[in-house]
């Protein structure tokens, strides 16, 4: 900690300062890291999670028909942009076509595909934006084959449907997962949990966990100067894994 970017700005100072190793264990922002070589930061940013999804379209669903949403804030406008022009590059490498983008849903049909799956890609987190469209897509769906690529910040929006997510093929791209079903690691740790604390850890437990396992082992093994070592340590954890690089010269570490 500290665990928002506000407090995290000033302490984070000092300890770059003082060559004193800092985790944001909570906050996606990157600005935490900005000219700070000594601040780490375990969730990655939006960029980050779109990059990867970028990659797993771009090796999974390369034949079909990918159309990238851009709307929303500026933030998630340029992400949207960005996300396109990297599945552009993997997946017309010769440079004679791109990626379609669409600014919002607005006449979406018209870049829809007949007899071939349209993947909808959305960077949008605007609960009422993207509960709309998924009603108006629902609708399509009826004549064509849709599947619609978002963020996991929408299983927690309260005026989405259900049935509209699962009739879209819902996928989203998430820094943590927690697999209860065959992870032998994840049941000892329930199990183990409820012994001591009688009852179920939270997200943020599990998250405290990987954390504090990861960075103390780190500490123990490479002593207290282990963040400049930091790219070459890889870690698994119970809900995510650990892979840290440096975005930009003279700032801090970003996990991806």
């Amino acid at each position: 900690g500290p665990f928002s970017p506000a407090p995290f700005i000033p302490v984070s100072s000092w300890a770059n300062n003082h060559h004193i190793a800092i985790v944001s264990p909570f906050s996606p922002a990157n600005r935490v890291l900005f000219k700070r070589p000594t601040a780490i930061k375990v969730m990655p940013s939006l960029s980050s999670q779109l990059e990867q999804l970028a990659l797993y379209l771009g090796s999974q669903c390369k034949s079909e028909n990918i159309i990238v949403i851009s709307t929303g804030t500026e933030k998630e406008k340029i992400a949207a942009v960005t996300l396109r022009n990297s599945l552009t590059k993997i997946i017309f490498s010769d440079g004679n076509d791109s990626v379609k983008l669409s600014n919002g849903i607005g006449g979406i049909e018209s870049l829809f595909v007949k007899g071939k799956k349209n993947i909808l890609v959305f960077s949008s987190s605007d609960e009422s934006y993207v509960a709309d469209a998924m009603r108006q897509l629902h609708t399509l769906s009826n004549h064509y084959l849709i599947e619609v690529h978002g963020l996991s910040s929408w299983m927690r929006f309260g005026n989405i449907d259900l049935e509209y997510l699962q009739t879209l093929k819902f996928h989203f791209v998430a820094p943590l997962f927690i697999d209860y079903d065959s992870s032998i690691a994840v049941q000892r740790f329930l199990n183990k949990y409820d012994y001591f604390f009688h009852g179920d850890p939270c997200e943020s437990t599990f998250l405290g966990y990987d954390v504090g396992m990861f960075f103390f082992n780190s500490l123990n093994v490479y002593g207290i100067d282990f963040y400049q070592k930091l790219p070459s340590i890889k870690g698994q954890g119970l809900q995510q894994d650990f892979d840290f690089y440096v975005s930009e010269v003279a700032s801090g570490f970003e996990n991806r």
